[in-house]
């Protein structure tokens, strides 16, 4: 009675909030800490990613990879730039993750969203060989970086299969939102140690991301997941959204700026249409307070004003700036229309990093051409389906966290940045598995009787 009381109690703690709480201090606390302490926090994370194999379905693996997204303290490249104690709890999570699905004898779930992202690292992969062998532009960054991308859809491939059939839409919201309160956190740490009481400037770094925008785009990521809360009446998650809000407007990034400009009102309205009569004046009082803020804040502070205004500009499209910004990718697009000059063409071969075009499309085409952008489009095509497909209360807030995801793309191009992917497949994989129909299984077995004619009446 003992054991199974034990394990009923750490089945509980699981499926609360005290575990993704948990493991976001953990986080956080490896990421403040030197390296030498950091591996400590690494050892709890080994124990904690083991809890998983007593549940009856895999949710805890949503705050454990999270984990592994911002722990990083130190700039991430793929030239020996990638901390031990990162490896070590991504082979944690890895190892156990696959002991789970040995243990549970869970069924794969493949989807088609799968296989319309298999074939856009496919054309990738092609375009890189065929551009190697016939320009020589191979590189040891490309091949890790299609490493990582392919480690990344066989981790949305596990997820598909380990969460099970339940309401887990709750669950990832609460992790989500802590998530965010997690980066916000790292996020003042960094600003008050640079630039003190002042907008974040270019030396802003937190290893993990070594620009704004990244921090940005997983603090507007994250945003939805609060109104999800908020929407079911957990009201007082509006103070940490709040926060959230702040760091984003203290980041002042051009996608953050333009991305809490246009949906915010109907992000706001979403949320609290369940109100009852006075929803309207929730909603007007919200809207009012955002738009104080950025007048007050544009009113006092010329930085701030000029980086609305250049936000802004980043919407002019067919200006001769935009034309000049993305003539590198006009120019690969010409020189190889079908598969364009593949992945090394974006290598910066001083730091081992992808320098990624401010725009997904662009960068599509450059990295494999027509063929890259046809599989893109599928893969758009494909997403938004199954996200109109399924019913469920939430599904427009999860279509905000997506158009959210289109409207950074571009002027940021989150979409193959390998973390902020991981995170977007994530979310697919929590939408597509929650609340599923279960399994049919027919136990009877007269299907496969044979009859005898003197056996019938």
């Amino acid at each position: 009675m003992q054991i199974n009381s034990l394990k009923e109690k750490l089945q509980s703690y699981i499926n609360s909030i005290f575990f993704p709480l948990t493991v976001a201090i953990l986080a956080f606390l490896t990421w403040v800490m030197p390296n030498g302490l950091s591996y400590l926090f690494v050892v709890i994370y080994m124990f904690l990613s083991l809890l998983p194999l007593l549940c009856d379905d895999g949710r805890a693996y949503l705050p454990l990879l999270m984990y592994n997204i911002i722990i990083a303290n130190k700039d991430i490249h793929f030239l020996g730039g990638i901390p031990g104690y990162l490896i070590y709890s991504l082979i944690c999570f890895m190892v156990s993750i696959s002991l789970y699905i040995a243990r549970k004898k869970v069924r794969m779930i493949i989807g088609t969203l799968f296989y319309t992202f298999l074939a856009l690292y496919f054309i990738f992969l092609v375009s890189y060989i065929y551009n190697s062998i016939t320009l020589g532009s191979d590189g040891v960054t490309g091949i890790f970086y299609l490493i990582a991308l392919f480690a990344v859809l066989s981790i949305y491939l596990l997820m598909n299969s380990v969460l099970g059939n339940n309401e887990i839409i709750p669950y990832y919201a609460k992790t989500f939102a802590i998530f965010g309160v997690v980066v916000a956190v790292q996020v003042f740490k960094c600003i008050l140690k640079t630039a003190g009481f002042a907008f974040a400037d270019e030396t802003f770094s937190l290893g993990w991301s070594y620009t704004r925008d990244t921090a940005s785009t997983f603090l507007l990521l994250s945003l939805p997941f609060f109104n999800i809360l908020i929407k079911n009446k957990k009201i007082l998650w509006f103070i940490p959204e709040a926060v959230v809000i702040f760091a984003i407007i203290s980041l002042a990034t051009d996608t953050g700026l333009l991305a809490l400009v246009f949906l915010t009102v109907p992000m706001v309205i979403l949320t609290l249409k369940g109100y009852g009569r006075r929803s309207p004046y929730y909603t007007l009082a919200i809207i009012f307070a955002l738009g104080m803020t950025f007048g007050i804040l544009m009113g006092i502070n010329s930085d701030f004003n000029s980086r609305i205004t250049k936000a802004f500009s980043h919407l002019a499209f067919f200006s001769s700036d935009f034309k000049n910004q993305y003539s590198t990718s006009i120019n690969a697009f010409i020189s190889n229309p079908v598969l364009g000059t593949s992945i090394s063409s974006l290598v910066d071969p001083t730091k081992g990093v992808l320098v990624f075009n401010s725009n997904t499309i662009f960068s599509t085409i450059q990295m494999g051409g027509v063929l890259g952008l046809i599989a893109y489009v599928l893969t758009e095509a494909n997403q938004y389906f199954i996200l109109f497909k399924k019913q469920t209360d939430e599904k427009w807030l999860f279509f905000l966290f997506f158009l959210n995801y289109e409207l950074i793309g571009l002027i940021s191009n989150p979409g193959y940045n390998i973390a902020t992917l991981t995170l977007v497949l994530m979310t697919l994989s929590v939408y597509q598995q929650s609340n599923r129909p279960e399994d049919v299984l027919i136990h009877q077995d007269f299907y496969t009787q044979s009859f005898k004619p003197n056996e019938l009446v």
